[in-house]
């Protein structure tokens, strides 16, 4: 599957219903958008499809980071079934298991590799059936050995590049030695931070961080149903651009260290 998506991307994750399609129809400075496998699945239900509220412009990210029960519940065939009804180009991250602080070593590392295994799953059979999408994995693990396990898988399968979950990880410090560790383990070309919307979030990450998506632009801009701030907007999507290309030293910033996105805390 060939890259379809450039770097320093500023991502709104949204919800694609009301205030959000409206907003899609309205402003020109949107170029990237994030929604859940659920959300998607209500797209073609409700709407016939993405290119009925999106514009030709727009990129899509669609993520598999929902609520616990919902991930267990989606079976593979499911999944892949609902991937080839997306006629919408767009990048999907696939997620469904979960690794925690408070689980045992070997529970975490087995679920380290369950991800692996049905991610080259998912992967291998959408080259099958000729899917345009483009599918990247996350970063499974909360440590350099767990990120070791995916070296081979992503070997095999010309991985480049992984997304990080951060919203269960409140300190920005924590998270980016997360990231850290990920990188210097696997060696990718750019990483997707998942939870980091804020410019002082960002540009405290690693250099190989090259694309943010969030929700914190929502309250940047004082999106309501009664409108937002088109020029604030526009702004946050900058901000977060200059903190992607600015050249960062990797040092701990304690004014961005605890500073949560306004996310529902769900798997990691």
């Amino acid at each position: 599957m060939i890259a379809q998506y450039s770097q320093l991307q500023a991502i709104l994750r949204l919800e694609p219903s009301g205030k959000f399609l409206d907003l899609l129809e309205a402003d020109p400075t949107i170029e990237h958008v994030m929604v859940t496998l659920s959300e998607a699945e209500s797209v073609l239900r409700n709407h016939g499809g993405f290119d009925n509220i999106l514009q030709p412009h727009h990129k899509l990210t669609i993520v598999g980071t929902e609520p616990d029960p919902t991930v267990t519940d989606r079976g593979r065939w499911a999944e892949i079934d609902l991937y080839a009804e997306i006629t919408r180009e767009a990048r999907i991250i696939p997620d469904w298991l979960w690794v925690y602080h408070q689980m045992e070593p070997e529970h975490q590392l087995e679920n380290v590799r369950k991800y692996l295994d049905r991610f080259e799953w998912l992967y291998q059979t959408a080259e099958e059936m000729g899917l345009s999408h483009e599918l990247i994995p996350l970063a499974k693990g909360l440590s350099q050995p767990h990120f070791k396990e995916a070296r081979e898988t992503f070997a095999r399968l010309g991985i480049d590049r992984f997304a990080m979950y951060g919203v269960q990880t409140p300190s920005n410090y924590e998270f980016r030695d997360r990231i850290h560790q990920a990188a210097t383990a696997l060696n990718p070309e750019g990483v997707l931070v998942i939870g980091r919307g804020s410019p002082r979030q960002v540009e405290v990450l690693p250099e190989v961080v090259d694309e943010a998506a969030g929700w914190y632009w929502k309250q940047d801009c004082g999106l309501t149903t009664d409108g937002y701030s088109q020029q604030r907007l526009a702004m946050w999507i900058y901000e977060i651009k200059r903190a992607l290309e600015t050249e960062r030293t990797d040092e701990q910033s304690r004014i961005g260290d605890y500073l949560p996105d306004s996310e529902v805390v769900i798997n990691g």
